[in-house]
Formats: structure tokens, C-alpha cells, sequence
């Protein structure tokens, strides 16, 4: 496969996306396990939060590698890490972010009970790492785009 272009509109977007989403996330405000046990709307809200934030940020890493590389990301947690090997995050973001992955694998497919305290504490972390994401890839675009 031979690289491709990068689309500077599609990164935008999903970057506004992103934003988006972490403008939700803020709106969920704190939330302990307990929260989370009692109130399942706000459970749902915030997975969902947390699911798609991975998501939109793998199709960004997924579109700049194959652009950059030729070739894709294999799995989600790959994705941050091959953005920090291309240059485009750094390796520790990377690797809070490749966590982040993980967790959207539990939440997605249910590999048993799921700790609602670690759902909880990933609320806070998803925030920051994601602000993150968004503010280096946006200055990487304006870099390199």
C-alpha cells in the first residue's frame, strides 16, 4: 500500500468531534463508583464518552499513519503508539493514551465485571490526555499539514 494524503478537513472534524466529546465529558462532572452504581444513565453517558473518545483519536492516528507509513494500525492501542514513532504524539501521551484503549476494549466486550472506581478515576484521566491529544495534533496539522 502506498501512502496516501493527509485531509487536513478530515482531521479537523474529527478534532471538532473530539472537542465535542470533551466538552460532554466536563458536563458529567466528577463521579465516584458509587455514581456510577446509582445513577445508569450517567454510567452509559460517561462509557460512552470514554469508548468514543478512543475511537475518534484511533481514526486520527489510523488516517495520518496510513498517510504517512502506507500502512494502518493493527489494534487501537497500536494506533497511539505508532503516532508517537511517526512523530506526531509524544511517547508518553502515547502510552496514557494506548491505557485509554484498553479500557474502551472492557467497556466494549465486556471481559467480566467491570470496576466501576477504575471507570470513575478514568473520567479524569480521559479529560486531560484527550485535551491533549487534540491540542498536539492540531498544532502537528498546522506543523506538517
Amino acid at each position: 500500500m502506498s501512502p496516501k494524503r493527509i485531509s487536513p478537513e478530515l482531521v479537523h472534524a474529527r478534532l471538532v468531534l473530539l472537542r465535542e466529546l470533551l466538552a460532554d465529558l466536563e458536563t458529567l462532572g466528577d463521579v465516584t463508583a458509587h455514581d456510577l452504581e446509582n445513577d445508569r444513565l450517567r454510567r452509559h453517558a460517561l462509557e460512552r464518552i470514554l469508548t468514543q473518545l478512543v475511537e475518534v483519536a484511533v481514526s486520527i492516528n489510523s488516517h495520518l499513519i496510513g498517510a504517512l507509513s502506507g500502512s494502518a494500525p493493527e489494534t487501537y492501542r497500536q494506533s497511539f503508539l505508532a503516532a508517537a514513532e511517526a512523530g506526531v504524539l509524544d511517547h508518553q501521551l502515547a502510552t496514557d493514551l494506548a491505557l485509554a484503549a484498553g479500557m474502551r476494549n472492557l467497556l466494549v466486550h465486556e471481559y467480566g465485571d467491570i470496576d466501576l472506581t477504575i471507570v470513575a478515576s478514568a473520567r479524569s484521566a480521559a479529560a486531560r490526555d484527550f485535551a491533549a491529544f487534540v491540542r498536539i495534533v492540531a498544532q502537528w496539522m498546522l506543523d506538517h499539514g
